[in-house]
């Protein structure tokens, strides 16, 4: 997903894409998800302009769980990823 949806091509650049921008836009629209969804399983959705500078919008999902020593996880992904 990283280099998909966070990393933007150079073309999408001068278009003020950037990797922080991108990851802020993910996290942000999480925590709108969020807040209305109760649950392990958030589904959300992102814009993001894509290879050859057309506007794409990615489905997401992020699911919250315990981490290996039980402290709480929150992975992001495309709906297909386990």
């Amino acid at each position: 997903m990283w280099d998909e949806l966070i990393t933007p091509d150079d073309r999408s650049r001068p278009y003020g894409q950037s990797e922080a921008g991108r990851l802020w836009d993910v996290l942000y629209m999480l925590s709108l998800a969020a807040r209305v969804t109760h649950g392990a399983l958030i589904t959300y959705q992102v814009a993001a302009i894509a290879k050859a500078q057309q506007r794409r919008v990615y489905a997401l999902k992020a699911v919250v769980d315990g981490g290996d020593d039980g402290q709480p996880v929150i992975t992001v992904m495309f709906p297909d990823e386990d």
